[in-house]
C-alpha cells in the first residue's frame, strides 16, 4: 500500500509539474505573440534611435597605441594583439524641444580615466568618437539611474550628438531618427513593453526583447520598473542604458538587472548566471527643458555600492 501511495505521489507531482509549466510556457508566449505583432513602424522606430556607447580608458587607448590623426581606434582595434579594457552600454536619441540629447544609465565605471567614447548606431557601425573630456562636457544630467548627454553649452558650444544623425546616413545609409517621450505614459502592473539590449552570440546589432513590468516602484525619487522577460532571456552588463518602449515611445532606460551565483566544478569557481529579471529607470521630470545637473555624490556612491554588490 506505501508503495502505491508513494507511485501516486509522484504521479501527481509530475503532472502538477507539467500543468505548470505549460502554464507558465502559454503566459510568456502570450505576451511574446502580443509583443511581435507590434508594426515594423513601431521597431523601425525603437531601432533607429538607439546608440551605442564604447568607452576606452585612457591606458587601453595606450596599449592599443592609439594616436589621434595618425592612427584611429578602429585601426587599432583591427590590429590589436594586446589586451584592453573597454565598457560598453546603450542610449537612446532624443529630440527634446529641438535640441539633440541621449538619454543613457548613470553608472559608467571609467569616467575619471576616460580617454575616448565611441558611438555607435544601432546595426553595431562606428560614427565618431570623442575624447574624455569632451564627453563629460556633455553631460547635463545625472540622477542615479539616468544620465543625460546633450550640447556642451560652456565649451565650444559643438553639436556632436546632431551629428550621429548625418555620419551614419551618409556613410552607412542608415537611418537615425530621434525618438518621442512618453511623458504622459502611465506604467502598471502586468503591461507588456519593449526593452533593447546588445545582440548575443558576438552580433554587432542590438536586439529587442518583450518584458513584463512585475512591479513599479520609487527609488530616490524617481521611478522604477521590475521586469521580467517574457521568453527567458536575460539581462547582461552591456545592455545599461537600453532603452524602455511602449508604443513607440521611450519611457525609461534599462538600469540593473539581477543575477545568481552557481558553481563551475571543474573550474572549483562560482560562477554569475544572469536572470530573467531586470530593472529600469524611469525618465525624469522634463517638464518644457532638459534637467541640469543634479547635487548626486551621495547617489553616485550608493549606485557604486550596489554595482559592487552586483546589482548591476
Amino acid at each position: 500500500m506505501k508503495i502505491i501511495k508513494a507511485i501516486l505521489l509522484i504521479s501527481l507531482i509530475v503532472i502538477l509539474s507539467i500543468l505548470y509549466l505549460n502554464l507558465t510556457h502559454n503566459q510568456a508566449a502570450a505576451v511574446s505573440r502580443e509583443t511581435s505583432t507590434i508594426n515594423q513602424m513601431e521597431m523601425q522606430k525603437v531601432l533607429e534611435a538607439t546608440i551605442q556607447i564604447y568607452m576606452f580608458p585612457q591606458d587601453s587607448l595606450n596599449a592599443l597605441g592609439v594616436v589621434p590623426g595618425q592612427k584611429s581606434l578602429n585601426d587599432a582595434i583591427a590590429d590589436a594583439n594586446v589586451e584592453y579594457r573597454y565598457e560598453m552600454g546603450l542610449g537612446t536619441l532624443v529630440n527634446q524641444n529641438g535640441e539633440i540629447i541621449i538619454i543613457t544609465h548613470d553608472h559608467w565605471k571609467d569616467l575619471d580615466a576616460l580617454g575616448m567614447i565611441q558611438f555607435r548606431n544601432a546595426a553595431g557601425d562606428a560614427l565618431f568618437e570623442l575624447d574624455g573630456d569632451t564627453f563629460k562636457a556633455l553631460i547635463r544630467y545625472q540622477d542615479g539611474g539616468t544620465m543625460i548627454l546633450g550640447r556642451d553649452t560652456e565649451g565650444d558650444r559643438s553639436d556632436y550628438l546632431s551629428a550621429l544623425i548625418a555620419i551614419s546616413q551618409a556613410k552607412y545609409n542608415r537611418r537615425i531618427m530621434p525618438a518621442e517621450l512618453g511623458l504622459d505614459q502611465p506604467i502598471h502592473e502586468g503591461q507588456n513593453l519593449i526593452i533593447v539590449r546588445q545582440g548575443r552570440s558576438g552580433s554587432k546589432a542590438v536586439e529587442l526583447m518583450a518584458v513584463n513590468v512585475e512591479a513599479v516602484g520609487e527609488r530616490w525619487g524617481q521611478l522604477v520598473y521590475k521586469l521580467r522577460s517574457a521568453d527567458g532571456g536575460d539581462i547582461m552588463p552591456g545592455d545599461s542604458g537600453g532603452g524602455l518602449w511602449l508604443e513607440g515611445r521611450l519611457i525609461g532606460n534599462m538600469w540593473k538587472s539581477k543575477y545568481t551565483y552557481g558553481v563551475d566544478w571543474d573550474a572549483l569557481e562560482l560562477e554569475q548566471h544572469w536572470t530573467e529579471t531586470s530593472y529600469a529607470a524611469g525618465l525624469p521630470d522634463f517638464s518644457d527643458e532638459v534637467p541640469q545637473v543634479l547635487e548626486t555624490d551621495q547617489i553616485v556612491d550608493d549606485v557604486e555600492s550596489m554595482a559592487s554588490a552586483g546589482e548591476f
